[in-house]
């Protein structure tokens, strides 16, 4: 296989693979790459994760923090230690027990729209005392979490799952679709959601619908990623970093200025048109290609980070 170019390619993450699992995967299908992604999905989850690809591993600090759309399913009437339905049974009532009815589960979902605490699960990657809370996990340690806040921004209720899978097939369960701020646990939702409802609860599939404004409908399969690169076709999923940041505001330079940008010498306001343009981020371009991105403010541009300008499509 091949190398390719700068740029984001969105992918399905099949459920059964972790994200690095992912990430290792491209790393082979493009060797001599730099590969990363800009926020985990959990091993039994599936759906959209942003890859970034070579320059643009230095973009995905500015991708990860955007809001977050998810279909979980809500399994009602069993409590795990994880939130999931890899854990262990911490509590349950028997099946014919475990379903309170459609209007109580839409009003629990009312009741957890907005900003709330949540505590992160104990499978979670947060660092508590120098370890990752899954390390803590495995060693049969619960640690105390640092309650963290976090808003929903929606909860809509898509009915129920007439089959389920798995081991707790016999229960209850609901498809929910969750609007959320970038750190949201659906676990530890769906586990909050299961105790107000006094039934208990845990999510036993999660699926990502979107990332910011990019869509699960965009993304590419692995399988998909395989047959683009063996046939040289790897330009139809890789999006430049300049199209990337789609929700930035983007300022053309002149040659010159590009130049000097590769040299790390910021240009001065009056090189580069900025009425148009708030104060904060920006990404500088010449012909398409991003140059690097800046901060804007108080009539200065401060260079942030500097690209060599390869991903010109």
């Amino acid at each position: 296989m091949t190398s390719i170019g700068d740029g984001v390619v969105p992918v399905i993450k099949p459920p059964g693979m972790t994200s690095h699992d992912v990430v290792a995967y491209a790393r082979r299908l493009w060797r001599g790459t730099r590969v990363g992604h800009t926020g985990t999905l959990d091993p039994q989850a599936s759906g959209l994760l942003l890859l970034c690809v070579g320059q643009a591993t230095r973009l995905a600090e500015y991708l990860q923090g955007e809001d977050k759309v998810y279909v979980a399913e809500l399994i009602l009437g069993v409590a795990t230690d994880t939130g999931d339905s890899y854990g262990n049974v911490t509590a349950q009532v028997p099946p014919s027990q475990a379903w309170p009815g459609e209007d109580a589960v839409r009003r629990a979902l009312e009741h957890f729209t907005g900003v709330q605490e949540q505590v992160p699960p104990m499978a979670s990657a947060v660092r508590v005392g120098g370890k990752h809370l899954y390390e803590w996990a495995r060693v049969g340690r619960d640690v105390e979490r640092p309650v963290r806040t976090v808003e929903i921004y929606r909860l809509e209720y898509l009915g129920r799952n007439p089959k389920p899978l798995g081991r707790f097939a016999d229960w209850p369960a609901a498809f929910v679709r969750v609007e959320c701020q970038a750190g949201t646990y659906v676990r530890s939702l769906c586990a909050d959601i299961g105790a107000y409802l006094g039934t208990g609860g845990h999510m036993g599939f999660l699926h990502r619908e979107r990332a910011g404004s990019w869509r699960a409908q965009e993304a590419w399969t692995l399988e998909e990623l395989q047959d683009l690169t063996a046939t040289g076709r790897m330009d139809a999923a890789l999006v430049p970093m300049a199209k990337a940041l789609r929700d930035w505001p983007l300022v053309t330079v002149t040659a010159g200025v590009a130049a000097r940008l590769r040299h790390g010498q910021a240009p001065r306001p009056d090189e580069v048109d900025l009425t148009a343009v708030p104060e904060g981020l920006v990404g500088l371009t010449y012909e398409g290609s991003l140059c690097a991105v800046a901060r804007y403010g108080r009539q200065q541009i401060r260079l942030v980070k500097v690209f060599t300008g390869t991903d010109k499509r």
